[in-house]
């Protein structure tokens, strides 16, 4: 079979997020048999950069380049007609029924390459994403028991500390009470000591 292929990549400017991702496309023709070309169209979307905009970015991507692809393929069909000026106009409604027929055909096959495509980007970026998100949250749970550590000693040392300022005010506390009772007793002895003069002064 003669066959011909075209590949483009496509690079969008102008849109947000643009700078994370590039269309590939590629266009296979083939001469099925005599007068019959049939053309397969595949297209995925090649992401550069992760975003949450991924999904959005595929959906659109295809809806809006549908239209392209087919005003690109009437076009070719139209440049073949003209190239080939001796097949009459029934060969070429021929020709225009069996291409229609191939084109549903190669669309519907391109659209299942383009679903397994996404399928299996999707499970790849899903996979990549558990693989971070589990080394994420190692390193989380590292830093949790780093950052529980270090509370457990400041708990500790605050503790201590109270415990220590406590017994501080305790020891100060009955050093004072200590102080009072020395007071008071040197004021009974006081007291005494008078009474005791008094007394003496009497019977002399």
């Amino acid at each position: 079979d003669l066959r011909c292929v075209l590949a483009m990549s496509v690079k969008i400017d102008g849109i947000p997020y643009a700078d994370t991702f590039t269309v590939e496309v590629r266009w296979v023709g083939t001469v099925a048999s005599a007068g019959v070309i049939r053309v397969e169209v595949g297209l995925f979307i090649d992401f550069k950069k992760s975003s949450i905009l991924n999904s959005k970015i595929r959906s659109a991507t295809l809806s809006e380049t549908t239209v392209t692809h087919q005003n690109l393929f009437e076009a070719i069909k139209l440049a073949c007609k003209r190239s080939r000026p001796d097949i009459n106009e029934e060969e070429e409604e021929e020709d225009e029924e069996i291409d229609e027929k191939e084109i549903d055909v190669d669309s519907s096959s391109s659209k299942v390459k383009l679903q397994a495509k996404y399928w299996a980007e999707k499970l790849e970026a899903t996979v990549d994403s558990s693989i971070k998100y589990s080394l994420q949250y190692r390193t989380y749970i590292r830093i949790a028991i780093v950052c529980a550590f270090v509370l457990v000693v400041i708990l500790r040392c605050v503790v201590y500390f109270n415990d220590s300022q406590n017994a501080r005010d305790d020891l100060s506390m009955q050093v004072q009470l200590l102080l009072e009772e020395v007071k008071s007793l040197k004021s009974e002895l006081r007291e005494m000591k008078r009474t005791t003069e008094k007394i003496l002064e009497q019977t002399a």
